[in-house]
């Protein structure tokens, strides 16, 4: 099925593939998480998990994006082009994943606000 593929396509393809799983991972982890220990009365730990898999969830989406992207770019364009034009989207995305919620960490956070007191 792959047999058209160069060696470096099959690896992006297995790559993407495999974070792209592990994206979805990180992603459902909280909801499993909450499920599991509903009542338990840690809550503040299970926050602290979630935020901490939604960052790696939105880090590995990243790299499915990118590795997917450059897949399909290597196939459509050669490769300078290709690799280009992967970079010029994966640099949008994180501007405006980042960029953003940096902005208003920094705009609308007071002073005397410690993690542990700052709305959610």
């Amino acid at each position: 099925m792959f047999d058209h593929l160069a060696d470096t396509e099959r690896a992006l393809y297995v790559s993407a593939v495999c974070t792209g799983a592990a994206c979805v991972g990180a992603f459902l982890g909280p909801v499993a998480s909450h499920r599991l220990v509903t009542s338990r009365g840690i809550k503040p730990q299970t926050v602290t998990l979630a935020a901490r898999l939604f960052k790696a969830g939105l880090a590995l989406l990243m790299v499915t994006i990118s590795l997917t992207l450059l897949l399909l770019m290597r196939l459509a364009f050669d490769d300078t082009l290709g690799l280009w034009l992967t970079a010029a989207i994966v640099v949008c995305l994180s501007l405006v994943w980042v960029v953003p919620p940096l902005w208003a960490r920094r705009h609308y956070t007071t002073k005397h606000q410690t993690p542990r007191t700052r709305q959610a």
